[in-house]
């Protein structure tokens, strides 16, 4: 900063203030001229030959000056010609002059203009500019002589630097008018601790924060369950905090409570609540949405319906797998009908000959060149666990002997297929029913299904499973290469494989299915898909090889397919099948319950495939399912109802939607 100009106002303010005594220190005084005062028309100035001027020892006019103030007011006039204009830009003018007096006069601490301040710092001369022996006013910027801590208003500078004295420069002071030589900041706002209203930087100041060093505790914050009082309410862990567990009350046992009681909470539950709500009579155990619906009349399930799926095709007979009580409005002719998508089928029809249907639900199809019922008998048996007859009763494969041969179950890839040794999980049984009682998953024939999985599921003595299949269960092993697509690897890989001979006269055999799998709908399109083949192999249907009998379009053809025949491209039963319910829109089964709903997951629906087979035939069909490429995001298949043909065979799969 040029401070030459504050120089020369300072000195001619104290000149005319003093009646212009010397602009020198008060060590040195001059004479001065106080006889007669100052005309108003005389000239002013310094005397650069003789370092003349005139000079005050206290920066006061007095009488004993001979100078009255309207002497110095009338002196105003003549200021101008006290500095040569002509020295530029650091000239020194009237007008400045009477702006320094009008000010209020003098910038030092002791409001006195102190030739002593003046001069600070100067080394041994007179001068203005500090040049040595040179007492002239010239207008240059030159600042030699002084030094750093001078200050030409009587101000210390070195004082100016840290107003608090704590230490800290002003400029790196994060508290500038409090002492804080600690520097602390909490919030690392650059606001130091010592003058922040609001320590913890979380948006509310201190006096009115029940946490004030707290950033993660203040009013208006979401309340989460963490033990903490996270809004300074005075509750802690609040019903309905975020991430609390709903649960709802309970008063029948059954496992579900009234949607209405429904209390999110952090901590744990009362005895009498539950996870699970939508129980639609609390009073009545055999009530609930875990519950098979019974043909009473009655909504059993809590699903809103009143005995759905009883009598699917409407001809007055309730399905032959469902209950009935008493004589329910949906089907007064009572129950039996083994064909219940089929209203030309039930027990009130006569038997047609030789068209491969069981009519009149008898057991037996009449005019089929099959000797003896080609029916299967599994009463009596037990058909839930995981040996061999239980499996075989599950596929509905009670026939007599020679019929069906021997049942295996093996991993290709090594994976271990024994139950977790901890919780009983396992990857494969014969189960009454997968997930919610209230979902589409009831068997189609007997009362039970094979259940096969790339990861293990959670069963209850087989009687009811779910699974949490996102994460995946890796069963170990080794990825091994598929034998239908040497680019993808298989792991986790499971399959029941029977050996069968088809009775006399059959022409054809059919199995119902679902697939289920938790790639929906992240992998739709692409590669990285599980697989369900059904895997036929017949020396002469076959010629003897393995064959995917179970395929159909893609969803998608354009994006994805597994192979081309005959100009048409194919996928095999997985997320890219044109039957697969995307969550996206278009899902119709019910899977409710099973841990593979939307968002987790999705599945095909209930589909069914055909194949011709030739009647004495001995042929090994197998079931496997495994993870593409990783062992996570699993899939899991129920099959169910295996039945002997006659007649011509629609040959393919369809979904039974």
């Amino acid at each position: 900063m040029n401070e030459y100009p504050i120089c020369v106002s300072k000195v001619v303010i104290t000149c005319i203030v003093v009646l212009f005594s010397s602009c020198q220190t008060a060590e040195n005084p001059v004479s001065s001229n106080v006889d007669g005062g100052v005309d108003s028309g005389s000239n002013i100035g310094f005397d650069p030959s003789t370092g003349g001027g005139s000079s005050a020892t206290n920066g006061s006019a007095s009488a004993g000056d001979g100078m009255t103030a309207d002497t110095v007011d009338s002196s105003v006039s003549d200021v101008g010609d006290m500095v040569d204009a002509t020295d530029g830009p650091d000239s020194f003018d009237a007008a400045d002059a009477l702006d320094a007096l009008d000010s209020g006069a003098s910038e030092d601490s002791d409001d006195q203009t102190d030739a002593q301040d003046v001069n600070d710092g100067e080394s041994g001369d007179d001068s203005i500019d500090g040049e040595v022996g040179d007492d002239s006013v010239d207008g240059e910027d030159t600042t030699e002589g002084m030094t750093s801590d001078d200050s030409l208003d009587g101000e210390d500078k070195s004082d100016a630097g840290d107003v608090d004295d704590d230490g800290v420069p002003d400029q790196e002071d994060n508290c500038v008018f409090v002492y804080n030589p600690e520097q602390a900041d909490l919030d690392q706002d650059l606001e130091g601790d010592a003058c922040d209203a609001d320590l913890d930087g979380d948006g509310v100041i201190d006096e009115l924060d029940c946490e004030p060093i707290d950033g993660d505790v203040f009013p208006g914050n979401v309340e989460i369950c963490d033990g903490f009082d996270n809004n300074c309410d005075g509750i802690t862990d609040a019903p309905g905090s975020a991430g609390c567990t709903e649960y709802y009350l309970d008063l029948d046992g059954d496992g579900a409570g009234v949607t209405a009681t429904e209390e999110c909470l952090c901590g744990a539950p009362s005895e009498d609540q539950v996870l699970f709500g939508g129980d639609c009579d609390d009073e009545l155990a055999q009530v609930s949405p875990w519950a098979k619906e019974v043909c009473d009349g009655f909504d059993d399930n809590c699903n809103l319906l009143i005995d759905d799926g009883c009598d699917d095709d409407g001809d007055g007979f309730c399905d032959a797998t469902f209950t009935v009580i008493g004589t329910p409005d949906i089907c007064p002719f009572g129950g039996g009908d083994c064909l219940d998508w089929s209203a030309a089928v039930h027990p009130n029809v006569p038997e047609i000959d030789g068209n491969g249907l069981d009519d009149n639900c008898d057991g037996i199809k009449a005019g089929e060149p099959i000797i003896g019922a080609i029916e299967p008998d599994c009463s009596g048996q037990a058909c839930t666990g995981d040996s061999n007859d239980q499996l075989l009763c599950a596929l509905d494969l009670c026939y007599p002997p020679g019929v069906v041969g021997s049942l295996t179950v093996s991993s290709p890839t090594g994976s271990s297929l024994a139950p977790d040794s901890l919780f009983g999980d396992t990857p494969y049984g014969a189960i009454e029913h997968f997930g919610s009682l209230s979902n589409d998953l009831s068997p189609f024939a007997g009362s039970s299904y094979l259940a096969i999985s790339s990861g293990r599921f959670t069963q209850t003595n087989f009687q009811t499973a779910s699974a949490s299949p996102q994460s995946g269960n890796s069963m170990g092993g080794a990825g091994t290469t598929d034998p239908f697509d040497v680019n993808e690897t298989m792991n986790d890989a499971i399959e029941v494989k029977v050996t069968l001979t088809a009775p006399a006269g059959a022409t054809g055999f059919t199995i119902d299915y679902i697939f289920l799998s938790a790639e929906y709908e992240e992998y739709i399109g692409t590669e990285y898909n599980d697989r369900l083949y059904i895997i036929l192999n017949a020396p002469q249907t076959t010629g003897g090889v393995n064959e995917i009998i179970n395929f159909t379009n893609c969803s998608n053809p354009n994006s994805y397919f597994d192979f081309e025949q005959n100009g048409q491209k194919y996928c095999y039963i997985a997320i890219n099948s044109a039957f697969s319910e995307a969550c996206s829109g278009g899902v119709v089964t019910n899977i409710s319950g099973t841990g593979y709903e939307c968002i987790t997951g999705s599945s095909t629906g209930w589909l069914v495939t055909s194949w011709p087979i030739t009647g004495g035939e001995t042929f090994n069909l197998t079931f496997h399912i495994h993870d593409t490429s990783d062992s996570v995001f699993d899939s899991l298949a129920l099959i169910d109802n295996f039945r002997w043909l006659g007649g011509i065979v629609d040959q393919g799969t369809a979904s039974k939607n």
